[in-house]
């Protein structure tokens, strides 16, 4: 991740976000796919979920104690997804890549359904563990020691006998965490340099070496 981030900078960044984005996808939907399989199909997963009280749609109790309501995912996701996507500098940067700010709005319009099929596949996939898994909690059995083991556990348990499908798995769960931090790095290492290094250099300061300043930065971060 430091290595193609340092060398290649903001387009190694998108090009491997693409091979990553396209990983996580992969793995998620095989879970889905195998889940409802073995469940007889995603209706089935659907009404367990329903039975246990996973599902739940426009709850518009006012009361900000309670975890998930509506108002509570409107106006927290609003700030929340404004603060990602109108001033992270992981994003910003993207902006300012292409040539022109139409250009920009359609990358943020390209990316809204893409976005909402990932939260979609994501709560599937959620609700694929849990209806495996409804009668017979792997963490109450000692199986795994914390919550967020619960879905490497149900990939190595149902889909362990497939050769190279928990690689696929592990890959997608990498891929996350890559495309993360390779756009941190880069940001990070703009920001420093703009903000920090760049008011210090002379106007006539080589375009080559201040690029040289930049990649050293993206190393010493990573």
């Amino acid at each position: 991740c430091t290595f193609y981030t340092t060398i290649g900078g903001l387009k190694a960044v998108i090009a491997t976000d693409v091979l990553q984005c396209i990983l996580m996808f992969a793995g998620i939907i095989t879970v889905i796919i195998k889940g409802s399989i073995d469940m007889g199909g995603f209706g089935n997963i659907m009404r367990i979920g329903w039975s246990g009280e996973r599902i739940e749609f426009f709850n518009m109790d006012p009361d900000p104690r309670t975890r998930h309501t509506f108002w509570s995912l409107a106006i927290g996701g609003t700030f929340t997804w404004l603060a990602i996507y109108g001033v992270n500098q992981a994003q910003v940067q993207r902006y300012l890549a292409v040539p022109r700010q139409r250009d920009a709005k359609l990358a943020i319009l390209m990316n809204i359904p893409g976005l909402i099929i990932l939260l979609i596949l994501v709560s599937m996939c959620g609700l694929v563990v849990y209806a495996a898994y409804a009668k017979c909690d792997p963490k109450l059995v000692h199986q795994i020691s914390a919550n967020d083991q619960v879905l490497p556990y149900y990939v190595m348990d149902a889909l362990g006998d497939y050769q190279g499908v928990p690689g696929l798995f592990v890959s997608c769960i990498f891929s996350g965490a890559l495309s993360t931090l390779s756009s941190g790095l880069n940001a990070l290492a703009a920001i420093t340099f703009q903000d920090i290094i760049g008011p210090r250099l002379s106007d006539n300061f080589p375009e080559r070496r201040k690029a040289w300043i930049t990649k050293g930065l993206a190393l010493a971060y990573g």
